[in-house]
């Protein structure tokens, strides 16, 4: 756990000036994020290159009938107007503002005792940064791109392949994206958007600590880039 947020703060960048809004969203909103999704096609084992993003064509079937219906009428959105993306979440979750990363991070209610419980566990213990050890369900950053590259350049050149386990493309409503497979004492997904001023970067853990997996997934599917 410590060493997993280790890894998460020092992939962030710095930033001054984030801002965002909270408003109230009544719409009935159902998304999945897994339609249009492209198989995992290879697995990167040479760690002296930059990630190889690989594509492919084929489809990946998607059982409708597993998934559980979440309500999400009573919703909030958060818009973060600077770096061009909005998303809708629970009201009850909290957000919370990484502004010196360039990151904002979701953290539900079950997720939030748990670090709790952890930080005061080892509150006593020198050699352990208690705030460090906490951990989020979505972390949302914005990565620039000063040299205007298409999204597959850009990870090549700025992503760490001993890091990634394989690589897929991927929509996220209808905006093409690429989702990595990571492997840093635990797989994350982290799915790379590209706006048009920047690279947009959602993380999140394959299997999450106490949180619901389709409950994030559903998050997830309801953000929108808005530059």
């Amino acid at each position: 756990m410590y060493i997993l947020s280790i890894f998460t703060l020092s992939s962030l960048v710095v930033l001054t000036g984030c801002t965002a809004t909270q408003v109230p969203a009544n719409s009935n909103k159902t998304g999945d994020t897994n339609d249009n999704t492209n198989v995992v096609t290879e697995i990167n084992t040479n760690t002296n290159k930059s990630v190889e993003v690989v594509d492919n064509t084929n489809e990946v079937a998607v059982d409708l009938e597993t998934k559980e219906e979440i309500d999400t009428s009573d919703w909030l959105t958060y818009t973060n107007e600077e770096y061009g993306f909005s998303f809708r979440y629970p009201g009850e979750w909290e957000i919370i503002d990484k502004e010196q990363w360039q990151c904002i991070e979701l953290i539900s209610p079950e997720l939030k005792t748990y670090n709790a419980e952890w930080s005061k566990k080892y509150s006593n213990v020198a050699s352990v940064d208690t705030d460090a050890v906490k951990t989020y369900d979505v972390n949302i950053c914005y990565k620039e791109n000063i040299e205007k590259l298409a999204l597959k350049n850009w990870i090549e050149k700025n992503i760490d392949s001993t890091w990634v386990i394989a690589s897929t493309t991927k929509n996220l409503n209808d905006q093409p994206g690429i989702e990595l497979t990571t492997d840093v004492l635990g797989l994350w997904k982290e799915l790379y958007l590209a706006s048009t001023e920047g690279i947009i970067r959602i993380s999140r853990l394959e299997k999450p600590i106490v949180t619901h997996a389709l409950l994030i997934e559903e998050i997830v599917s309801t953000i929108q880039l808005i530059k």
